[in-house]
């Protein structure tokens, strides 16, 4: 009887043990959900992108930056420097160099 008892108590804490800790969970998962939409990305500026593609390129400076544009999600352009065009782009966001080309003028 006693035996049975104890079995009986030790799986309502266990239930109840495992209800709580289930609905803690959810409620981490729907305010971190709530976290994670209202979250805005940034943007590297311009200027940051030219240095992180110059750094590429040593001894070019910004007057060797020829053509650059700025798509919804990444910055483009041209390095022309000693007889080579460097084309690039830019992962906005990161920072992250996505494309690199080097041609020969």
């Amino acid at each position: 009887m006693k035996n049975k008892f104890l079995k009986v108590v030790l799986l309502g804490c266990l239930v109840l043990g495992s209800l709580s800790f289930a609905g803690s969970k959810d409620y981490k998962k729907s305010n971190f959900s709530h976290k994670k939409s209202s979250y805005k990305r940034s943007k590297i500026t311009p200027a940051r992108a030219k240095q992180i593609a110059l750094a590429k390129v040593p001894g070019a400076t910004l007057r060797n930056i020829k053509d650059f544009e700025f798509d919804e999600d990444s910055y483009e352009g041209e390095i022309h420097y000693r007889g080579y065009t460097y084309e690039f782009e830019i992962d906005a966001y990161t920072g992250r160099i996505t494309d690199w080309d080097v041609d020969r003028d």
